[in-house]
């Protein structure tokens, strides 16, 4: 299982954000994106993704079973909105409708792992913003994908938030291609090899 990067480039108008990129991402391996704000962190993690195509170059995937790409791929992002009219069980639910998650979890397993028994039934629009983020991380996370992204996981969270989505991350990494999006110290140190942007400019 792997991702192959080709030459990668990307444009924005004028402005090449970067260029040259050659990089392969295997599995069992977390890997950590890291650049000066601009650097164009978020933007190769879009391309990853397969939500935003590059300028130039090709990214091809060798991924262990014959789904849909889209199915094989999990993202959480300060990007991505939870839809806020939902309680958080039927976030879980609606989610776990498009996107299995790991190990055969139900809603209910999913809830507990979150701690948020008590917070079941409250509309996503009630909670904290690192309640969300907790939310974000644990639906990505958790979800039956082989690729995982994670842009800047560790914005709005607490200490006890940082220690709970990594050892969440530890737990649900094995054969998975794992890329965090990220300048802070803690979100980059469960990584085994970072990646500076700089170096594609």
């Amino acid at each position: 299982m792997k991702v192959q990067l080709i030459d990668v480039a990307k444009r924005f108008n004028k402005e090449w954000i970067f260029k040259g990129v050659n990089l392969t991402l295997e599995a069992n391996k977390i890997y950590g994106l890291t650049g000066i704000n601009g650097s164009g962190k978020t933007t190769l993690l879009s391309i990853l993704s397969h939500f935003v195509a590059p300028t130039e170059g090709e990214v091809n995937y060798e991924l262990g079973s014959e789904s849909d790409l889209r199915q094989s791929i999990s993202v959480a992002s300060p990007a991505i909105s939870l839809l806020e009219e939902m309680s958080v069980l039927e976030a879980i639910e609606f989610h776990a409708h498009y996107k299995p998650f790991r190990n055969s979890l139900n809603s209910k397993a999913v809830i507990q792992l979150l701690g948020f028994e008590k917070h079941q039934n409250k509309l996503l629009r009630e909670l904290s913003t690192g309640m969300k983020q907790r939310v974000k991380l644990v639906l990505a996370i958790l979800s039956q994908s082989e690729i995982l992204l994670l842009d800047e996981p560790g914005s709005n969270l607490d200490a006890a938030g940082f220690e709970f989505w990594k050892g969440l991350l530890k737990n649900n990494s094995k054969d998975r291609i794992v890329v965090i999006a990220s300048n802070d110290e803690q979100d980059l140190a469960i990584c085994d090899q970072r990646l500076d942007m700089m170096q594609w400019k």
